[in-house]
């Protein structure tokens, strides 16, 4: 029920915020990115991700450059996330991710502007392998993974022209296991038109 009311809360929260008034500063744009993805779990190391997606920039005022800007990536996780008896247990994973960012636009002069921003991420899992075990099925070696966690993030996007440059750091604010929380650190390039 908990899940339902959030996904009901972002829905209202992004068909609301069509009727703000659009700003020529607003953008739409794809973006990759780099991510340092970490469970957070004793013993286990941080592994390589990459997400691929598109935002979308709605303006909040007519007069200050505030800015909700919603999205969706597509996020492939893979990577030696720990060794067990010397061999190394890769852990692949793919996600679709819902990020819904507030933030104010700086703009420094007609080519360069900087976006600080904090917000949330929806993130679903599809699959998930952690060594031969699928990690939202129950398994012999350890409990059965969430295939949905929400958390929160702060980062800046730095825009030149129509290119840009962001840096975010995000952590789940649930479990996706047993006393591990996904946290991440998050490199991306993007294009906006």
């Amino acid at each position: 029920m908990k899940k339902i009311k959030v996904l009901f809360a972002v829905c209202l929260m992004l068909m609301t915020s069509t009727v703000f008034a659009q700003s020529e500063n607003a953008w739409k744009g794809v973006r990759v990115a780099y991510n340092n993805f970490d469970t957070d779990t004793k013993g286990a190391d941080a592994v390589m991700a990459l997400s691929a997606g598109y935002v979308h920039s709605f303006a909040v005022s007519q007069n200050i450059p505030l800015f909700l800007e919603v999205g969706g990536n597509i996020l492939w996780v893979n990577g030696d996330v720990m060794k067990i008896d010397g061999e190394d247990l890769k852990l692949k994973m793919f996600a679709v991710e819902l990020p819904v960012n507030f933030g104010y636009k700086w703009n420094i002069n007609d080519d360069w502007s900087i976006f600080p921003y904090v917000g949330a991420t929806f993130r679903g899992y599809i699959s998930g392998k952690l060594g031969n075990q699928k990690v939202f099925d129950d398994a012999e070696d350890f409990e059965k993974w969430k295939r949905f966690t929400a958390g929160a993030q702060v980062g800046v996007t730095a825009n030149y022209k129509n290119f840009n440059l962001g840096a975010k750091y995000g952590m789940d604010l649930n479990e996706i296991t047993e006393n591990s929380k996904v946290k991440t650190w998050t490199i991306s390039v993007g294009y906006n038109f």
